[in-house]
This record gives C-alpha cells, structure tokens and sequence, in this order.
C-alpha cells in the first residue's frame, strides 16, 4: 500500500514538473514577452551609431527591422515589412538584421533569403552586438533613423506581436510622420516595452537556467 502511494506521488511530482517545465519553455519560445528597457528609449532625437554593422548612405532615412529567424512573431510581421519596402524603397534605404546564435548564422540567411524576396540589405548579428547597439532587447523591433542619422522611432510595429490593427500601427505611423516632416505620435510604451521574443543569446541564458528541471 505505502510503495502504492509513493509511486502515485512521486507520478504527481513528475507531471507537475513537466508542466511547469513546459510552461517555461512556452514562455521563452512562443509567448510574447514585454521587456522593460534598463534605460527607457527617448522620446527625442538622439544619434544612433550603427556602425561598422550598417553605413547610412545617399542622406535617406534609414528603417531597420530586427528580425529573429525563430520568433514567430517576427515571421508574422514580414508582410507589413514587404508592404513598407514596396511602398517606400525609393525614398528610404530598408535593412535586416538577422539575430541569432553564433553557429546558426548561415542557416538565418540562408532561411531569410529562401522565404522572402524583398528588396532589402541583409545584415547578420550572430553576436546581438547591433542590436546590443541600438538598445534593442526584443524581435521583431523596427528602428528608423532620419536622414542626419538621427534616431526618430525605436520599438514595436504594432500594439501586439500578431495585431494587423492600423490604428496600432506603430513602425508604420512612424515612417509616414518621418517621411512628412510631422512629428511622432505613438504611445510612450510602444518605445519603451518592447514586444515579442527575447533575442536569442538571452533566451539561451534563460533556457540554460531551466535545464536543472529537464527530465
């Protein structure tokens, strides 16, 4: 009866473990995260160096997506990309930063460039060292610059990882003010709680601090 008992809970410790364990994983893979910057993104212009990963040429606003091979969400947002590059390639120069892990580098490329056609630079950042740069935490994330270089909009293309809302429409109100002349009017927390996926050198970090729970 007593070895009935503890064979039942020790059946008990193993299912809730493997459901919390599961819980985690969908945290850091599949759920949207909101991220609180350690230093809140200005409202105002500021410089922004992209170099040596990106040179601003021919003095044109410069739009930047971030964009995490993995991340669902970041998929989820190349339509509205390829809408923007269509829309606007001849006025504003549009790059990709590939994040990702330090050996899967090739493999993103190789990804990007099989599933989307668009007129866009490839830049990768196996290390997240530009994005480190620009104070970017989170993928999808859309950075755009004006023509000085002058940092204009850093943060969310929209209120929620899979919205198509275009009240919400953050990276696209944000080009369309750039473009003219108007000035930025988007929720502070479009800059400042970025949405989506944590880039993958820090979801790494988290996944190896739940590894003592793996069965």
């Amino acid at each position: 009866m007593h070895t009935r008992r503890l064979a039942l809970l020790l059946s008990l410790v193993a299912c809730l473990t493997t459901a919390f364990v599961l819980r985690q994983r969908y945290r850091l893979y599949k759920a949207p995260t909101t991220l609180a910057l350690s230093v809140p993104a200005p409202l105002s212009a500021r410089p922004v160096t992209l170099a040596p990963f990106i040179e601003q040429r021919h003095h044109r606003p410069v739009f930047v997506q971030f964009f995490d091979p993995d991340c669902q969400y970041a998929r989820f947002t190349m339509k509205e990309m390829g809408t923007l590059v269509e829309k606007y390639g001849d006025e504003v120069d549009f790059y990709v930063v590939l994040v990702s892990e330090p050996d899967k580098a090739a493999q993103a490329e190789e990804y990007f460039l099989r599933r989307y056609d668009l007129n866009v630079r490839l830049v990768n950042d196996p290390t997240n060292a530009l994005a480190a740069q620009c104070g970017v935490r989170a993928s999808p994330q859309a950075l755009l610059l004006d023509a000085q270089g002058q940092l204009f909009y850093r943060g969310n293309f929209n209120i929620a990882p899979f919205s198509t809302d275009t009240q919400t429409a953050y990276a696209y109100q944000a080009l369309v003010a750039l473009l003219n002349q108007r000035p930025l009017e988007v929720p502070q927390e479009a800059w400042t709680e970025p949405t989506g996926c944590r880039l993958p050198l820090e979801r790494q970090q988290l996944d190896r601090s739940l590894s003592w729970f793996d069965l």
